[in-house]
C-alpha cells in the first residue's frame, strides 16, 4: 500500500504568493519521503501559503516546486494525488458518509475518469483502517465521531492514496491531550515506511518528539532549516514568537533523553 521508493519534494528559489503579491521569497526546502518536517511560525507568516502552493492550488510567481525533479505544474491533478496528499484539520461534514466510504474517497487518484471503486480498491482501504487500529468505526457515521477519530480516518483516507507525501495542517489543533498524542504517535509510525511528512505546528514539542527536519517561517522568508536539536534554541524561538522559554532534556527510561520546551510566565 506504501510507496517505497524514494521521494524529494523542493522548493527551488521559490516565490509563493496571490496575484502580485509576494507572502514567501526565494523559498529553498528540500523535503524527503523518509523525513518529517515541521513547520514552524508565528500566524499570518506564510505557512498556509506555503501548503497551498505545494498543492498545486497557487503557482509560484518566480522560481519552481519539483517533485522527484519534475516541474509540479506538468502533472495531471491524478498523477499529483498519487504522490502527494493532504490532511486538514479534523472538520465536520452534513453528509452521513460512513468511515469505511471516507477511506475509501482516497482511491479516486487511482480510477478512470468514470471508474468505481473495485475489490483491490477497497482491500486497500480496508487495509488502512487495520493498520490505524480503526477497524472498529468503519460502519460508524462520520459525522458522529469524536475529534480525534475525525482526524485519524482522514490520516487513513491520505494514506489510502497511497501517496509518498502527507502534508499536515495543524493535525493536532483542537484535539484533547490523549488523542494530540495519539495523532503524534500515528504521524512519527509513518516515516518507518517511506512516507514524507511536511507538517505544520504551533508547538515546538511536536517538532521535538517527532520532526528529523524543523522549518521556521518568519516575515517573509525561511529563517531557518535544520535538526531540531539544533536549530529550536532558547534565543531561536523568542525571535519567532517573541516570548521566552526554557529548554531542558527530559529523561525517558532507557531511551535518550527527549528535549521539551516550557514558556516563562
Amino acid at each position: 500500500m506504501v510507496n517505497k521508493s524514494a521521494v524529494v519534494f523542493e522548493f527551488r528559489n521559490a516565490t509563493l504568493g496571490y496575484g502580485a503579491q509576494p507572502v514567501l521569497t526565494n523559498l529553498n526546502l528540500t523535503i524527503s519521503s523518509d523525513s518529517v518536517t515541521c513547520l514552524l511560525g508565528p500566524n499570518g507568516v506564510g505557512k498556509t501559503t506555503l501548503f497551498r502552493s505545494a498543492l498545486g492550488f497557487l503557482p509560484p510567481l518566480k522560481g519552481e516546486i519539483l517533485l522527484n525533479g519534475k516541474n509540479t505544474a506538468r502533472f495531471t491533478p491524478k498523477e499529483f494525488a498519487r504522490q502527494v496528499a493532504y490532511v486538514p484539520q479534523a472538520h465536520h461534514t452534513p453528509f452521513p458518509y460512513k468511515v469505511k466510504d471516507v477511506v475509501l474517497f482516497g482511491r479516486t487518484a487511482h480510477l478512470g475518469y468514470f471508474g468505481t471503486p473495485n475489490h483491490h480498491d477497497r482491500k486497500v482501504a480496508e487495509s488502512t483502517l487495520e493498520m490505524l487500529e480503526l477497524r472498529h468505526l468503519s460502519e460508524r457515521p462520520f459525522p458522529q465521531l469524536s475529534g480525534g477519530e475525525r482526524q485519524m480516518v482522514l490520516i487513513a483516507r491520505a494514506l489510502a492514496q497511497d501517496a509518498s507525501f502527507l502534508i499536515f495542517d495543524e493535525p493536532t489543533s483542537n484535539l484533547d491531550y490523549g488523542n494530540q498524542c495519539r495523532v503524534l504517535q500515528k504521524i512519527r509510525s509513518l516515516q518507518d515506511q517511506s512516507i514524507g511528512i511536511l507538517m505544520a505546528t504551533h508547538s515546538p514539542d511536536h517538532a521535538f518528539m517527532i520532526g528529523t527536519q524543523v522549518v521556521i517561517l518568519q516575515g517573509s522568508s525561511l529563517v531557518q532549516c535544520g535538526r531540531p536539536q539544533d536549530i529550536l534554541t532558547t534565543e531561536t524561538l523568542h525571535q519567532t514568537y517573541g516570548v521566552d522559554v526554557l529548554l531542558f532534556d527530559a529523561p525517558q527510561g532507557d531511551s535518550p533523553p527527549r528535549r521539551i520546551c516550557t514558556p516563562v510566565l
